[in-house]
């Protein structure tokens, strides 16, 4: 009998949370027909006591972080198909108190559960995601003006926010990405929109 080489790891979410989390990351995936592997996908992770997940088609990039007492998960890559299938199960208890979805991973096998009687397997491809936080910024300076794509701009509203307060919006340079900050009960945002080019 064999075992896994990699230690299994668990990690427990609301699972309302854990349905926002994936759901606004995979608004930033690319969804088209022919999307890569790579692009067409959710990635997930939690280290430090924080969930993460991203996703990114190179023009947005949602990435989203709940902070956890505990649990651990090694980065993985999820299709779009698969986070569709947890979300189905997880949907029936967004307005169940107390509702506790639980990711489980054993080698590249990750389980979600939630309610003891609910569960989707799924397999992390082979795919570490771009490394984002460096155009992550906060220092905002004036820009004279700029072209947008207004369907990718208005497809950044179905990330979960929190509707009755501010979108922060703020610009660093004519061809960087366009800072969103978006507010949650529990998911720290952080959106990027690239400019379109004009020339």
């Amino acid at each position: 009998m064999t075992t896994s080489t990699l230690t299994a790891q668990k990690v427990e979410i609301s699972a309302a949370i854990l349905y926002d989390l994936l759901s606004g990351a995979a608004v930033a995936a690319d969804s088209s027909k022919n999307a890569t592997s790579q692009l067409g996908a959710v990635y997930l992770m939690a280290e430090d006591n924080k969930l993460k997940a991203a996703a990114s088609d190179r023009y947005r990039l949602a990435a989203g972080t709940v902070e956890l007492e505990a649990g651990e998960l090694s980065a993985s890559c999820l299709t779009l198909h698969d986070v569709k299938r947890v979300l189905a199960m997880l949907k029936p208890y967004l307005k169940i108190s107390g509702g506790t979805a639980k990711v489980e991973k054993d080698g590249h096998t990750l389980t979600f559960s939630v309610g003891g009687d609910s569960s989707i397997v799924a397999h992390s491809l082979d795919y570490g995601f771009l490394p984002y936080e460096n155009m992550i910024n906060d220092n905002f300076a004036p820009v004279s003006s700029l072209a947008l794509n207004i369907s990718l701009l208005a497809s950044l509203d179905k990330i979960p926010h929190d509707a009755t307060k501010p979108v922060t919006m703020g610009f660093t340079a004519d061809n960087k990405p366009i800072q969103f900050r978006m507010a949650h009960d529990s998911i720290n945002w952080q959106v990027l929109l690239m400019p379109m080019r004009t020339k």
